[in-house]
């Protein structure tokens, strides 16, 4: 484990907002909509969230953190199905939905 500088660091009450302005400077930043997806999924805010990871995979379809967290706040939400169907586009082996 490493240290962390404090200047590297994003405290969440100002994450949505720092992401936010990262990604009105360029909009092709698949990081920054993948950061705010993870705030938006700590606020619950599972709309947000999911229209961030899909802004996300269209900018990089052959990101898997993308696909991965997306199906994350599926199943969250207790989407099981679409969740396992939404990994790999098929249900994965040994899982039922």
């Amino acid at each position: 484990m490493g240290d962390a500088r404090a200047s590297d660091v994003v405290r969440l009450d100002r994450a949505f907002a720092y992401f936010t302005d990262r990604i009105n400077r360029d909009r092709s930043d698949v990081f920054s909509y993948l950061m705010r997806a993870m705030v938006d999924e700590s606020n619950a805010d599972w709309q947000g969230a999911l229209a961030d990871c899909e802004a996300a995979i269209r900018l990089d379809a052959k990101n898997p953190w993308s696909f991965e967290l997306r199906a994350n706040i599926w199943e969250a939400n207790h989407a099981r199905r679409q969740a396992v169907m939404g990994r790999a586009g098929r249900p994965m082996g040994g899982i039922r939905a």
